[in-house]
């Protein structure tokens, strides 16, 4: 499908959620005959291109953490440092590791994805190269490398994208990182010129397809989202900071993605508690580990103590 059938069938689609009874019969005619379809492919291709809102399975590890008490405070030391050093956006940095591995420093995804920060091996080789005094060799799964790869990446992200509030441009960030900045300015494209402001991200550019697969596309769009409306409003909660986007889901503008019943409000807590300020101690470990200074095996041979990551510099 062409870019501009794409984006009129999700266009379609989104009519069809907020049409009343019987009119959704009316709107699909009128789509079929505007792109001289029929009306049983239109109903196929809707299928392919449908964004649902489907409900997220909580995990039965939920509120849990396999960190040992070492590297929970590697990552708090090397997160603070990072937020120091970008404005403080804890909260939101937090989320995002939140999303990619859940915190888990040896995730790996079906596709290849490594460590906290989920590079992909040709990602983290190409940071490690434009960033070889801060960060070294390639080390996605070392939770301090991870780290400041991941802020650095941001970073380089939202020096190449504007938007209307910092909100909408951490979005951008944020659906470059997850889907590539080539997309993102695909997008911003297509959406100005189907008359949208390519500067606003929520309800604008997030509403275009350049072109990716149904299935990359509903991805990328819940990406921002989950990092943006959930999980940094949990962690801001927790006591993390203000995030990039506490003005709005304050105002819970989008309940559909805001809302956050369901989440442990107390995770942050549990899991480094360090950060999150808690009155009472908790227990870091899922299960008990070998005392002493935990080494982390990196790319190409290189092994790093905690220590040496905790003094390293956290430029991003």
């Amino acid at each position: 499908m062409s870019a501009v059938i794409t984006q009129r069938l999700v266009d379609l689609s989104r009519a069809l959620e907020n049409a009343g009874h019987g009119q959704r019969t009316a709107l699909c005619q009128a789509a079929a005959q505007e792109l001289g379809l029929s009306q049983a492919t239109i109903y196929r291709k809707l299928e392919e291109v449908k964004v649902a809102a489907t409900p997220r399975k909580r995990r039965k590890d939920a509120g849990q953490s396999a960190l040992s008490r070492e590297e929970a405070l590697l990552i708090s030391t090397t997160l603070i440092e990072s937020a120091r050093r970008n404005e403080k956006r804890l909260a939101t940095f937090a989320a995002q590791v939140h999303q990619e591995s859940a915190w888990r420093s040896n995730a790996r995804s079906p596709v290849g994805a490594e460590g906290l920060a989920q590079f992909m091996p040709a990602t983290a080789d190409w940071m490690a190269e434009i960033y070889p005094r801060s960060l070294g060799p390639a080390q996605p799964y070392n939770p301090g490398w991870a780290l400041r790869a991941m802020v650095a990446f941001d970073r380089w992200l939202y020096e190449r994208n504007q938007a209307v509030s910092e909100c909408d441009r951490w979005a951008f960030v944020l659906a470059g990182y997850n889907g590539g900045n080539g997309w993102v300015n695909r997008d911003r494209r297509l959406a100005s010129a189907m008359g949208a402001d390519p500067l606003a991200w929520f309800d604008s550019v997030e509403r275009h397809n350049a072109g990716r697969s149904a299935a990359n596309f509903r991805e990328n769009r819940h990406y921002p989202r989950a990092i943006l409306l959930r999980w940094e409003p949990m962690y801001a909660a927790a006591g993390w900071g203000a995030g990039v986007c506490a003005a709005r889901y304050s105002r819970h503008e989008d309940p559909d993605a805001v809302s956050a019943r369901h989440v442990d409000q107390q995770f942050a807590c549990r899991l480094l508690p360090e950060l999150a300020g808690c009155r009472r101690a908790v227990r870091i470990a899922a299960t008990p580990r070998s005392p002493g200074p935990v080494v982390a095996s990196g790319a190409r041979g290189q092994t790093t103590t905690h220590a040496a990551l905790v003094a390293a510099p956290a430029q991003a």
